[in-house]
C-alpha cells in the first residue's frame, strides 16, 4: 500500500509504502523508485536510514540491526561498500574500513 506523491502514474516526491510482509519505507521517490533519503524498516528488525538511488541503499547511511549492532558508511546495490564502521551494541568498533558488495575486505593504513 503506497500513501503518498504520483506524478504521471509513478511515485514520485515523498511517500510511505507497506508492504504485504509488512516492511515499510518511508522517504522520497523518483520515477516510482526509492530515491533520496528514505528509512527502510525489515521484518527482522533491521533498519537502514540513508541514501537511496535507483530503489537501491546507495550513498551515506547506517544500518541498525536487530541485534544492537551499527553499520554507518557507504551503500551501494543496498549493500555495504567502500568505507564504513560496524558498531557493536555497546559502541565499540568491531570492523573499520573498506567493504565491498557487504564484506569486510580491509583495515584502512594509519
Amino acid at each position: 500500500v503506497f500513501n503518498g506523491d504520483w506524478r504521471n502514474g509513478k511515485r514520485e516526491g515523498k511517500g510511505i509504502i507497506t508492504y504485504s510482509t509488512g516492511e515499510k519505507y518511508e522517504g522520497e521517490f523518483r520515477n516510482g523508485l526509492k530515491d533520496g533519503f528514505g528509512i527502510e524498516t525489515y521484518n527482522d528488525g533491521n533498519k537502514y536510514i540513508g541514501e537511496w538511488k535507483d530503489g537501491f541503499a546507495t550513498g551515506k547511511g547506517m544500518m541498525r540491526f536487530s541485534n544492537g549492532n551499527l553499520y554507518q558508511g557507504d551503500w551501494s546495490g543496498s549493500q555495504a561498500d567502500g568505507l564504513g564502521v560496524l558498531y557493536d551494541k555497546s559502541g565499540n568498533v568491531i570492523f573499520s574500513g573498506i567493504w565491498k558488495e557487504g564484506k569486510f575486505i580491509s583495515k584502512l593504513l594509519p
